[in-house]
């Protein structure tokens, strides 16, 4: 019955499922004035319980259905059968739609009908406002719901956030033992069905104190809260451990525990014990602990390795500080295959992620040795995933090698974001990326880097308004991260809100300490420089040039800020000059955000000065670095700034105008919507005389209105 009834569900292009009529090849749900948009996925699951009406469906069969060729948890069936019902207006304690059968699976209640019209309706952009109303409004919820999983209370799933235990004794020793055993802990509370454990533990390199971390933890939509006190004194050690409702701001249990580094999996084991009664949940006894050996300089080993991840965790600038204690924990451990896979990622971040090919080889040693001793540990996997990725550029083999993590470890949140890194950036499936980078946002939900790269997959898939909410969310973690703030700034200007964006960019600046010259800290720089350029305040943008060489005299790296603001005040022999400087100690450089090559902002100045041939040979080179340097994301139309702006350029700048318009018409069919980037910049500005590229350029106005809309009426524009 399946296989037919789904093939004739699919070749329907509308049918009435109860009140509602589904759209599947929009991916939309829609009663009286209601538009609700389903994601992809959800859809998916949707069909396959349509196709099977009135018959319980297994969770296997759903998630061999919906997920075919990608190893998940089966958390994700839960949140996605979650997100259908709060789509449907359904309730899983009185439910109309979807049924949920204990220990077997779903069915569906509903009866589905044809849809008898022969007239499809169409909910594509634009629409009237206060349809847009609606339908923004709807897809923030379908969003809120599903990265931050905030359940009913009808729902059977629980959510727990442990959080990093206060540490009282004498100082680093205990810091160190106290995150050794909160990683047991974690462990251990995984038994619990029905109960999904994050850890808080990552923030633990962040000025936080305990009150902030628990409204952290309640605005994400955690229902509980595991805290603790780690004491050490001359009589032995203590812990007290809370079990807090965030809901009801009340205690379920609280205990005190005398532990030393014998007895740390009992205690663990007794604390999960003590949390399930809590909560009337049961502990699966089928799972057992697996952590180090018993002996205390395993346990030792352990903490160390934990003690690097944190400081690894602090990037840039504790790399050193994490080697140094991944280094003492192989010392007192040889075998230990987790901390030489931490290791190599530490050796591949002082490389600078893979550009700096010395550590290349220590990195290499790294990850052999820790596949040598381990290939079953998801460490070595994933630390085997990124150098494949980043050094031998072996992108089917690193896939692999992070499948095989999660396989492993489905609940590893690192193995999650750094696939979807993969997925994201090399492989051009941004969809795959989005599902693995909220998976690993949920599984580790105070850790900011999670939120960094989400944010980078809404801005490449142009939703802006979602870009805005993870910012948002980091920026709750980290006020004072000048990466937050400046990732803030730039959903703003996505957003085409200049003046909003212009102050958080400038937060970010004066956030910055210039010690620090990493990539974020340039980029922060060349925002702002953009910003007031576009703007066409000049004399602002010069003063922050001011700033950057007065803090660092006779420095010679500002010659790419130097020629844009030539550019943008239409002195193109100066622009050559600074370009051309700038080229030298950097020939494949970008200006960011905008995307576009300092060798075609070298071939417009050229071109501007009447070098035509120079101009010309500028622009091949473009040609070639995008090609080479982009080839695998380009063929795969992933759509990054740093593709598309510059070939837009190229193209415009070559006369090439009706190549021009069918390019940016491509873009926009694609659902690029960053017009601000094209109508700010001089080159493109410039060059910018066919009316259908205006045209095409005022037709994303109405969906980026949409956006602004939908995150005013949630409170989330920051104002």
């Amino acid at each position: 019955m399946l296989e037919n009834t789904q093939q004739s569900i699919e070749k329907k292009e509308v049918f009435r499922l109860g009140s509602w009529l589904v759209e599947p090849a929009s991916g939309s749900l829609s009663r009286d004035d209601e538009v609700i948009h389903l994601a992809p996925k959800v859809m998916e699951l949707l069909l396959f319980l349509v196709s099977n009406q009135g018959e319980v469906v297994s969770k296997e069969q759903l998630m061999s259905a919906v997920w075919p060729d990608t190893f998940v948890a089966e958390t994700a069936l839960t949140r996605s059968i979650s997100e259908l019902r709060h789509s449907l207006d359904d309730n899983s304690s009185h439910p109309v739609y979807i049924e949920t059968i204990p220990k077997r699976g779903y069915r569906l209640l509903a009866k589905v009908e044809e849809y008898q019209e022969t007239k499809k309706k169409s909910w594509v952009f634009p629409v009237l406002i206060g349809t847009a109303l609606v339908v923004v409004a709807g897809l923030l919820l379908v969003f809120v719901g599903n990265l931050w999983d905030k359940r009913t209370a009808s729902e059977p799933i629980q959510s727990l956030v442990v959080l990093p235990f206060e540490s009282v004794g004498t100082g680093s020793e205990s810091d160190v033992l106290t995150l050794g055993f909160v990683e047991i802990i974690i462990e251990s509370l995984s038994r619990i069905d029905a109960l999904e454990v994050a850890s808080g533990t990552s923030l633990t390199h962040f000025e936080h104190n305990s009150k902030d971390l628990k409204a952290i933890a309640g605005r994400m939509g955690f229902s509980k809260l595991l805290e603790g006190s780690f004491q050490m004194n001359p009589t032995g050690i203590t812990v007290a451990i809370h079990l807090l409702d965030t809901q009801a701001n009340s205690v379920l249990w609280s205990e005190d525990f005398s532990l030393n580094s014998e007895n740390m999996r009992e205690i663990a084991n007794e604390i999960t014990l003590k949390v399930a009664a809590a909560l009337h949940l049961e502990v699966d006894s089928s799972k057992g602990l697996e952590t180090e050996e018993r002996s205390s300089d395993s346990f030792e080993a352990l903490q160390y390795r934990l003690t690097a991840d944190h400081f690894r965790n602090k990037l840039p600038d504790s790399l050193d500080k994490a080697i140094e204690y991944y280094q003492k924990s192989i010392e007192l451990k040889p075998s230990y295959s987790s901390a030489y896979a931490g290791l190599a990622i530490a050796y591949m971040g002082l490389g600078s992620w893979g550009e700096d090919e010395s550590w290349a080889p220590k990195a290499q040693e790294a990850v052999s040795r820790a596949l040598a001793l381990d290939k079953n540990d998801p460490e070595s996997q994933i630390a085997n995933g990124i150098f494949l990725r980043l050094y031998r550029k072996d992108f089917l083999a690193s896939e692999l090698a992070f499948k095989e993590a999660i396989r492993l470890a489905p609940y590893h949140a690192n193995a999650r974001r750094e696939y979807g890194l993969l997925l994201m950036r090399d492989l051009g499936r941004p969809d795959e990326a989005l599902f693995q980078l909220l998976e690993a946002t949920r599984l580790d939900p105070l850790l900011e880097r999670n939120y960094v790269h989400l944010f980078e997959l809404y801005c490449i898939r142009s939703e802006y308004d979602k870009a805005m909410v993870t910012a948002r969310r980091q920026y709750e973690l980290n006020r004072v991260n000048p990466h937050a703030n400046r990732n803030i700034a730039l959903a703003y200007w996505l957003l085409e809100n200049s003046s909003e964006a212009i102050k958080w960019a400038s937060r970010a600046v004066d956030l910055y300490s210039f010690s620090v010259r990493d990539l974020f800290f340039m980029r922060s720089y060349q925002l702002l420089i953009s910003l007031y350029l576009s703007e066409g305040d000049f004399d602002q943008a010069e003063e922050i040039l001011e700033r950057l060489e007065k803090h660092d005299p006779g420095n010679d790296t500002f010659w790419e800020e130097k020629g844009l603001v030539a550019l943008y005040r239409h002195e193109y022999g100066v622009a050559v000059s600074y370009f051309s400087k700038a080229l030298e100690s950097d020939p494949d450089s970008v200006i960011w955000p905008m995307g576009i090559r300092l060798t075609t902002y070298l071939g417009f100045a050229l071109q501007r000065t009447g070098d035509h041939d120079g101009a010309e040979s500028a622009l091949i080179q473009s040609d070639k670095l995008r090609t080479e340097g982009n080839s695998v994301a380009y063929e795969r139309n992933i759509w990054p700034a740093m593709i598309f702006q510059d070939e837009l350029a190229v193209y415009l700048l070559r006369g090439e105008e009706t190549n021009a318009v069918k390019y940016l018409d491509g873009l926009i069919e694609h659902g690029w919507k960053a017009c601000v980037l094209v109508e700010s910049d001089p080159l493109l500005r410039d060059t910018f005389k066919n009316t259908d590229l205006k045209d095409l350029c005022d037709s994303v106005k109405p969906e980026l209105e949409a956006m602004r809309l939908k995150l005013e009426m949630e409170g989330l524009s920051l104002r």
